[in-house]
């Protein structure tokens, strides 16, 4: 990124910046912006947090990242809104403008940032979708009580071929769930999975 803006600025300006000298600008001119600006919804999707017949999603993760003073806690979190009517081309649209907050540090000072950008008293019918870690699900259910929670497809499958292991035909009892879950077949799903009798049982109770 920094690279094509060392080329913008030599193209249109006449300017000769390295990269490296744009990253750090950018990088300090940051540090002193109104943290309450640079994380809010931009006009669009504000506007469809409002409307009961639009549908916003919010998706969340976390994950540790590797910076010079050691493994720090990364989270992202997105939003794309559809409004009340869209065609596949408007969906390709709202996918691309999606609208993201990311924070380096824990779960607590993140959520504060994602509620600036996704208010929880928003109108619109809300959907959240996650790897299903215990504090994004708690945390959902306390502020954003009216949401449909979404489990992932590769989460999912991930749980479901630890099941599969105590499956007769592990393989083609994986690949027969994995298609369900595509078709929306989880009640299918859920019964295969308590029919594994050999299933530990406190193995079973997390499904």
């Amino acid at each position: 990124m920094f690279g094509k803006a060392e080329k913008f600025l030599e193209l249109f300006l006449g300017i000769k910046v390295s990269d490296s000298t744009i990253y750090r600008v950018c990088n300090r001119v940051g540090q002193h912006l109104p943290e309450q600006e640079l994380v809010k919804p931009g006009q669009d999707l504000g506007k469809l947090q409002q409307q009961p017949k639009a549908t916003v999603y919010g998706m969340i993760d976390g994950s540790m990242v590797s910076t010079e003073q050691g493994w720090v806690e990364t989270k992202l979190g997105r939003t794309i809104a559809f409004g009340s009517q869209h065609t596949p081309a408007k969906r390709s649209q709202a996918m691309a403008d999606s609208e993201y907050v990311a924070h380096r540090g824990n779960c607590e000072e993140f959520k504060a940032k994602f509620e600036r950008l996704y208010p929880p008293d928003s109108l619109c019918k809300q959907i959240f979708v996650s790897d299903g870690a215990t504090w994004i699900s708690k945390w959902v259910s306390e502020r954003y009580p009216k949401a449909i929670q979404i489990l992932d497809y590769y989460h999912a499958v991930e749980h479901m071929a630890k099941a599969a292991e105590y499956a007769p035909d592990a393989k083609k009892w994986l690949k027969i769930q994995k298609k369900r879950l595509l078709e929306n077949q989880l009640n299918l799903v859920i019964k295969d999975i308590e029919a594994i009798k050999s299933l530990p049982k406190e193995f079973a109770v997390a499904y």
